[in-house]
Parts: structure tokens; sequence; C-alpha cells
């Protein structure tokens, strides 16, 4: 369970760094971040029944497939900020004397 902390607040600096435009995008990016974040607890309550210990084979695949889905956006959205630093790189060369804004890809 550390580890999860520790992603989350790797994510939160990432996500926040990604919205460089407007503080107020930033701040619902961060809210919704968080808030998602919490849902996990929520969840566990029923991923993780009675009826199915000790092993609780369901409860951890579900667990695994709840991260490689969060692994997966984590991936796209990395991919869509590469997209588009390559075009503002491009609108760059189009336009010189001008610093393009670029995000951090991770």
């Amino acid at each position: 369970m550390d580890l999860a902390s520790g992603a989350h607040i790797c994510l939160l600096a990432w996500i926040s760094n990604s919205f460089p435009n407007h503080s107020s995008q930033r701040a619902v990016a961060l809210a919704l971040i968080t808030g998602s974040g919490q849902l996990g607890g929520i969840g566990a309550s029923y991923v993780f029944p009675e009826r199915w210990g000790p092993k609780y084979l369901n409860s951890f695949g579900i667990s695994i497939a709840a991260n490689m889905l969060a692994i997966f956006m984590c991936f796209v959205h990395k991919v869509h900020l590469t997209s588009l630093n390559a075009k503002a790189e491009q609108k760059a060369l189009e336009q010189p004397g001008k610093k393009p804004l670029t995000y951090i890809a991770g």
C-alpha cells in the first residue's frame, strides 16, 4: 500500500505540471485526480468480500486490473502530451522567435 501512496504523489506532481495554461484547469485536474484516488477505499470494501477469502484471488485480480487500467491511462496521457509538444514545435518552426509552450510528457 505504501507504493500506491508514493505513486499517487508522483501522479499529482505530473498532472499539475501538465496543465500550465490556467490555474483553474490545474485545480480541476488535481481535484479529479485526488477524488478518483480516494475511490479505491470505497471500492475495496466491495472487492474483498469475506466469502472470497482466505485467498481472495478474485479480489487481487480486480486490483491488478485496476492498476493496469491506471497505467494504461497514464500512457495515453503521455502520448497525448507528446503529440501536443510535436505540434507546438512545428508551429514554432513556422513562427520563428516565439517560444512554444511544451508539456512535461514524463
